[in-house]
């Protein structure tokens, strides 16, 4: 024990003071004797820590020990050391705060929110955290506010002293207690760190239930975003002058609509939006932009937990250090900071843009009106989507953090009435909405209304998290496979964890979903002509047995025959060159013959090849429909997906796609020293209009592979496709899709374009049902 003792002294003596002082537990009656003892306790914890770690080790590994006489005479030390060491993290682990079991709920199918809210002790900067914790029910408890923060990666370095004993806390959680701490009295704050027992998974999963109504009842939400460095008052201040240039946008635009008898003038409202972003960007310091960007560089507006806290929490203020600003006007800087760091995704929304789109969102999710869900910013569906870029912990969060402000999430009962049809719907719907809001008010759990597959359980591991998600979203009515478009494979699917056809939302996107505007109906044609009996039922009776399996209905339409490389375009610009190269290799590795003189021979459908092939780079008239016509992914504001374009725009988009191709393929033959093609008979082609289709084309085609099938379809899809896999139509489906087969079954693969309007417009499955076309049959993917 002599070396122990040694030891021990020595790396007590060698610990700072100011350590020994921040993680110690004090009281603030002790005398200065109990704090060296306290202090010299838990420097004796660090030490034996480290002992423990090493004995734990081969002897061999640990060459100053073997310098005793004998091995045996080293391996009896850290024998020794081990057993102390052990004895002693006990004797740590018994000091720590024991939290009492929260109690459950009141009867079946109901509970009523209850959790603890921390009373956080006055103290000045530098003195330890003291508190205490009070069981409350969140909707009639006292004022408190809820504190929204990032718990960040590092490792527990200070301690939050509840009733005398210990709860260790991370850096980012005791910078912001430090800076929130009154000095003269009492602050009742609600902290997921220490109001909730995160080793109790179960607590974990009913907390989870209850955090919307934790937000909703609190007197504040206090968003902090870190220490304030040099600059944040800098980037506070720009921050408050774009909000007030943003109000003046909406009062031009208002104008414009009035001026315009109701409509708003989409090309003149967007410029004069574009001229007062540049001349804000002008007025301002380069200074306090930089500054305002590094803000939303911050980890927080990275992370998905603290959407729902912002959206469901009544005034969220932005704090950094002792500086704060409104958190909604930061917030709503979001599409200014992306124009002014010109960011463009060909994949998925930059997340400075969409905090903008969450403003907008959370007004509307606040509103009564219609049969809008209270207190949701759009379905599960498309909020899994777009919020693929932000960060969590626990993947399992990115379905369960998105609970408390989707359409599922909290009015379950109205998502599985969609398909009920006749005049009685809207008031089905009314007496729904209005059950589904008392509920939610008065019942934190609402099991009795709340499908299995959507209540939080952290019991269930991640695949089963997202296996059930995804064939919940697939059998609720109308039964749609638009979440089949959410899969993007980065490499092969395997046997093992993952069903191929469940998305990975942890995984980023790899390219633009066809799924972005209510358009293409491949497979859903079939709802208005067959009762959903027809297929629904093995949907139903595999979730049990095989809850691995998805087996649909659906028809061929042939096997790959050729693939490209994968797709990149989005570096090139319109008929530069490069693009036209590009387009060109491409072209070269599905025919044997140049696109340049004109191919003879015709596309399937009787149209010259060289237009189906750019047709099919560019997803039809989709990609000028999103970009051109309905204004983009951002269109209106909304996390939703577009509506269906009226005919008019269908037709208009029609046909600036059409003069777009042919004017890059008189391009093209001009860079070959060939004649160009015909005109197209409406104006020609001009440079707006390749420009229209070539964002189309960067838009859908980065990232895939064009390819051929034996039947002659010409079309685009995943980037992990090859020759042989099989090109299917799936009854629901907006799309085709290509799938992979196996001995027993298929592998799902991806969604694709076809270039047929026939089988894109579900003309060809409405027809198969009739028992006209290619025949029927089960597609079983695993």
């Amino acid at each position: 024990m002599d070396l122990l003792l040694t030891c021990e002294l020595s790396a007590v003596r060698s610990l700072p003071w100011s350590l020994m002082r921040h993680s110690q537990p004090q009281d603030s009656q002790a005398t200065p004797r109990q704090l060296m003892y306290q202090g010299r306790r838990l420097a004796r914890h660090h030490f034996l820590t480290c002992i423990l770690q090493i004995s734990n080790a081969q002897v061999k590994t640990i060459p100053c020990l073997t310098r005793t006489p004998t091995r045996w005479a080293a391996h009896k030390t850290i024998q020794l050391l081990r057993n102390v060491c052990v004895r002693h993290e006990q004797e740590y682990h018994d000091n720590m705060y024991k939290y009492k079991e929260l109690p459950s709920g009141n009867g079946f199918g109901s509970s009523k929110p209850l959790t603890r809210i921390l009373h956080l002790e006055p103290g000045q900067q530098d003195d330890p955290f003291h508190a205490r914790l009070e069981v409350a029910n969140a909707e009639k408890a006292a004022p408190y506010e809820a504190l929204s923060y990032c718990w960040g990666n590092e490792e527990p370095n200070s301690h939050v002293f509840v009733d005398g004993a210990a709860l260790p806390i991370r850096p980012n959680l005791g910078a912001a207690i430090r800076a929130l701490r009154y000095p003269d009295k009492v602050r009742r704050m609600w902290i997921d760190a220490l109001c909730i027992d995160q080793s109790n998974m179960a607590e974990r999963s009913r907390q989870v239930r209850y955090m919307r109504l934790i937000y909703k009842y609190c007197s504040r939400v206090i968003v902090w975003l870190g220490p304030a460095v040099s600059g944040v008052e800098e980037a506070f201040k720009a921050a408050k002058q774009i909000v007030e240039s943003e109000a003046l946008i909406k009062q031009v635009s208002s104008a414009a609509v009035e001026s315009n008898h109701g409509r708003k003038p989409v090309d003149a409202s967007n410029q004069i939006q574009a001229d007062i972003l540049y001349n804000i960007q002008q007025s301002l310091p380069k200074s306090s932009l930089q500054n305002l960007c590094d803000i939303f560089d911050r980890e927080y507006f990275r992370r998905l937990w603290v959407l729902q806290e912002v959206v469901a929490g009544p005034r969220p203020t932005a704090k950094c250090g002792e500086l704060e600003m409104p958190f909604l006007d930061l917030a709503s800087c979001g599409a200014f900071i992306s124009y002014y760091r010109h960011e463009r995704s060909t994949v998925s929304r930059p997340n400075a843009f969409v905090w903008k789109i969450l403003v907008s969102d959370r007004d509307r999710a606040h509103s009564k009106a219609g049969s809008h869900v209270e207190g949701s910013i759009g379905s599960l569906v498309t909020l899994l989507e777009n919020l693929r870029g932000f960060k969590t912990s626990d993947e399992r969060d990115r379905i369960y953090s998105l609970l408390g402000i989707s359409d599922e999430g909290l009015q379950p009962m109205k998502t599985l009435t969609h398909s009920i049809p006749g005049q009685y719907l809207p008031l089905l719907h009314k007496q729904t909405t209005t059950v589904q809001n008392y509920i939610n008010t008065h019942n934190a759990l609402r099991d009795f209304t709340t499908p299995t597959e959507l209540r939080p359980d952290y019991a269930k591991d991640t695949a089963k998290v997202y296996t059930d998600v995804t064939r919940h979203l697939i059998k609720k009515p109308p039964g749609s496979l638009i979440i089949l478009g959410h899969v993007h494979h980065h490499r092969d699917p395997t046997p093992g964890g993952f069903p191929s056809w469940v998305p990975n939302w942890f995984e980023p996107e790899i390219y633009q979903s066809f799924n972005t505007v209510r358009y293409y109906e491949a497979g859903r044609w079939h709802l208005r002509n067959v009762p959903l009996w027809r297929i629904r039922p093995v949907i139903w009776s595999e979730a049990v047995a095989h809850p691995q399996r998805l087996s649909l209905e659906g028809f061929p339409l042939g096997k790959v025959q050729l693939v490209t490389d994968k797709i990149a375009l989005s570096d090139f610009q319109r008929g530069s060159p490069e693009a036209v190269n590009e387009i060109t290799r491409l072209w070269s590795q599905l025919f044997p013959f140049p696109m340049v003189p004109r191919p003879a021979p015709a596309y399937r459908s009787g149209e010259p090849l060289d237009e189906a092939f750019c047709l099919a780079l560019s997803a039809g008239r989709l990609g000028v429909l999103i970009h051109h016509v309905a204004g983009g992914p951002g269109a209106g504001g909304s996390m939703g997906l577009l509506p269906q374009p009226p005919l008019l725009k269908r037709q208009v988009g029609e046909q600036i796609t059409r003069r777009g191709i042919r004017g890059f393929l008189a391009i093209l033959a001009s860079h070959r020293g060939q004649p160009p093609p015909a005109p197209h008979p409406l104006n020609g082609w001009s440079l707006e209009d390749i420009d229209a289709w070539y964002t189309g084309a960067i838009c859908f085609a980065t990232n895939r592979r064009a390819f051929v099938t034996d039947t002659g379809y010409l079309g685009i899809g995943p980037n992990i496709m090859r020759p042989g896999d099989e090109v299917a139509v799936l009854y629901r489906g907006t799309t085709p899709y290509v799938l992979r087969r196996q001995p027993d079954h298929h592998l799902y693969i991806g969604d694709c374009y076809v270039q047929d309007d026939g089988i894109m417009s579900g003309d060809v499955a409405s027809k198969a049902l009739e028992g006209v076309g290619p025949s029927l049959g089960m597609y079983e993917l695993r």
